[in-house]
């Protein structure tokens, strides 16, 4: 059954469609008409059957027939994400969106081979993410969204999850362990953060500055992994290991 995403809607007896882009994609896309069913989820754990009530250019009403809610798989998972290049980024997003990231975080680092400033082009790259996350998460049928953290330097990253997670930080440096070691060691109901450098790793300074704040060094494999390859995959090892 398509789904369709509506934002801060708790789904009771009648739900009213006004995004444009859920509009057009209902009428012009999927060419749904009266009376069809469709199902609803809002982001945020909840999702919701129902039966197309009226539905016009400018509006939809879809009467409810059932409400679910779900309890959000644990532990939680931050990825940390220096910026490919080339669009990668949204591949990232969407892949680890179906896997089931809880947040992602767009990182800026010394050896970032993308660098956005403040302004029109961050913002419009900002929602363009949000999108692929949208999307991802209306195919593969979760009813959580990911939360998009705005772009923040590697610092400032690091100072935040030290705060109130556990941080694994995917390293080409010797002294590192498998994942497979660590993950025993980690509680499942604990906060996971995992940081992934850019392309030729991250600097001397930066490995550093995350070790003194308790992050620990892990290795993906006897491999080389383009960023994009080792997000997806450490995202899916953990998920795929606490799940077992």
């Amino acid at each position: 059954m398509h789904r369709i995403y509506c934002p801060q809607n708790d789904f009771q007896q009648e739900v009213l469609i006004t995004n444009k882009n859920e509009l057009h994609h209902l009428r012009n896309v999927l060419r749904f008409k009266k009376n069809d069913a469709v199902q609803l989820f809002n982001g945020k754990d909840r999702e919701a059957l129902g039966i197309i009530h009226e539905i016009s250019p400018t509006n939809t009403t879809v009467k409810i027939t059932e409400v679910r809610s779900f309890v959000p798989s644990a532990p939680v998972i931050v990825l940390a994400c220096a910026l490919p290049k080339r669009g990668k980024f949204e591949t990232i997003i969407e892949k680890t969106t179906e896997l089931g990231v809880d947040e992602i975080i767009p990182l800026a680092t010394h050896r970032s081979e993308v660098r956005l400033k403040e302004g029109d082009r961050l913002l419009a790259k900002m929602r363009r993410f949000e999108t692929v996350a949208i999307n991802a998460a209306k195919q593969c049928k979760r009813t959580r969204l990911p939360y998009l953290h705005p772009l923040t330097d590697f610092r400032g990253t690091v100072d935040q999850l030290s705060a109130d997670s556990k941080i694994l930080v995917a390293s080409l440096a010797t002294d590192r362990q498998p994942l497979a070691k660590i993950l025993p060691t980690i509680a499942k109901e604990s906060r996971l953060s995992l940081l992934i450098g850019p392309e030729g790793d991250l600097t001397k300074e930066e490995q550093e500055y995350a070790l003194m704040k308790g992050a620990t060094p892990i290795s993906l494999g006897k491999n080389v992994l383009k960023v994009e390859t080792a997000a997806i995959a450490a995202v899916s090892f953990i998920r795929l290991y606490f799940s077992s």
